[in-house]
């Protein structure tokens, strides 16, 4: 009987979780400084800029988005580094190896017809989660930031993953 139990409420967390997800849309955010626009899922909202001078962000342009009550964290920046597209796989074996201890995994995908790596690792194993996408652009770096903690990572790996994936770069 605890069996059954047991099965009947994994069974009813599962459709909860599914239905979280579900529940969340993305919306399309035009980012006109960076000549970017991106799908973000739709309670993620800009960050505040007290809040962001508590992160310690590097000083380059950037874009932050975040939920308040999930605490998940997107951050788009432009950095003025230089990356010419023929070096993006060593600059993603090069983060790789700074990342060793945190279980890096990359996969490659492309974002709107240009190459790049998605970074999945944890910081903090069991706490918070991270995904990075790296690409050049115009010869330049441009990185997309995921952080959230692990108790949000059901409810957005996926939905975070699709909001990377949906840079769509603009030349006007």
């Amino acid at each position: 009987m605890i069996t059954f139990r047991h099965l009947i409420l994994t069974f009813l967390l599962s459709f909860m979780v599914a239905n979280a997800n579900a529940d969340i849309k993305l919306k399309s955010q035009s980012l006109p400084n960076f000549k970017l626009s991106i799908a973000i899922p739709e309670n993620l909202h800009v960050m505040s800029e007290e809040m962001v001078a508590t992160l310690q962000l590097p000083q380059e342009p950037q874009a932050n988005y975040y939920d308040e009550v999930k605490r998940v964290h997107l951050n788009i920046t432009q950095w003025h580094q230089s990356l010419p597209a023929e070096h993006l796989d060593r600059f993603k074996e090069i983060t790789l190896n700074s990342l060793k201890n945190s279980a890096p995994q990359a996969e490659e995908v492309v974002v709107d017809g240009h190459k790049a790596w998605l970074l999945s690792y944890s910081l903090i194993p069991g706490k918070v989660n991270n995904l990075r996408l790296i690409t050049s652009r115009d010869g330049k770096l441009l990185t997309g930031e995921v952080s959230m903690p692990e108790n949000a990572v059901t409810q957005y790996q996926t939905l975070m993953k699709n909001a990377l994936l949906s840079l769509k770069f603009s030349n006007e």
